[in-house]
């Protein structure tokens, strides 16, 4: 639900989503009613789909009671699916494997959500919380970028990267910069790139910003991001003098430059 209302909630839905169990449907099989089914290599897969703008997905919901109340909303006749649940790493790790999409909660109150078969390979691995390395690599802040108006600021892209930076201090301040001659894009479709000044810098709380960043992109699908040498603090200076942040930190300080 907190995901619905805000991509800032991905990481935790991330953590909450490998963890216990996930129930989904399967065709009524009066045989194994009861008796569970044995997945074994080769057989058809067991899981329930369904067919949306993209192809098949499979919906997976968060408990037996999730499914229930989506079985029921859809007025779907008595003996037409069997539940089943399976360990959440398990599942994400089968139908990331095959290529399968899987669509969360479907019909359910607390609201709905795809993702895609990669993330679920990632999920199961544990792959998409392994933060980077910051260190390696120069940051990117040197390329040629483009001051964006406040009025232009795409709102759906920085909403929830503003609500995630807020809550650590190690985020000092943020902006968001464009490409040259992209005006006659649409806002969706021009490139956009977030530059981070973080200190002291922390791989896992910057990746946590990296997760969101990855589950706006849906939308826009072409931003980079960099981090700024926070010990470069000329360079911070001519930053903030050529373009407002649309973050910073209650309480920052705009560092100063002596003069010599």
């Amino acid at each position: 639900m907190a995901v619905c209302r805000s991509r800032a909630a991905t990481p935790e839905l991330y953590r909450r989503l490998g963890e216990g169990e996930l129930s989904f449907l399967m065709p009524y099989h009066p045989e194994n009613q009861g008796d569970g089914v044995e997945l074994r290599n080769g057989m058809e897969m067991p899981f329930s789909q369904i067919v949306d703008g993209l192809g098949p997905v499979v919906p997976v919901f968060s408990s037996i009671e999730r499914a229930q109340e989506a079985m029921e909303k859809f007025g779907l006749p008595p003996q037409t699916y069997s539940l089943g649940t399976m360990k959440a790493k398990v599942l994400l790790e089968i139908l990331g494997k095959a290529n399968l999409r899987a669509v969360i909660n479907k019909g359910c109150k607390t609201g709905e959500l795809t993702i895609p078969a990669d993330l679920m390979r990632d999920l199961a691995s544990g792959k998409v919380f392994q933060a980077s390395n910051l260190n390696d690599g120069e940051p990117e802040e040197r390329q040629t970028l483009k001051v964006i108006a406040p009025a232009d600021y795409p709102t759906d892209l920085l909403q929830p990267l503003f609500e995630t930076l807020k809550r650590h201090r190690n985020f000092r301040a943020s902006w968001v910069l464009g490409y040259p001659n992209e005006e006659m894009l649409p806002v969706e479709g021009r490139r956009y790139h977030l530059l981070v000044l973080m200190k002291p810098r922390n791989e896992v709380i910057f990746h946590e910003l990296m997760m969101v960043l990855g589950a706006v992109r849906t939308h826009f699908p072409q931003v980079e991001s960099g981090l700024l040498d926070e010990k470069n603090t000329a360079y911070i200076h001519q930053v903030f003098a050529s373009a407002e942040p649309f973050f910073t930190a209650a309480g920052f300080r705009r560092p100063r430059v002596s003069k010599k």
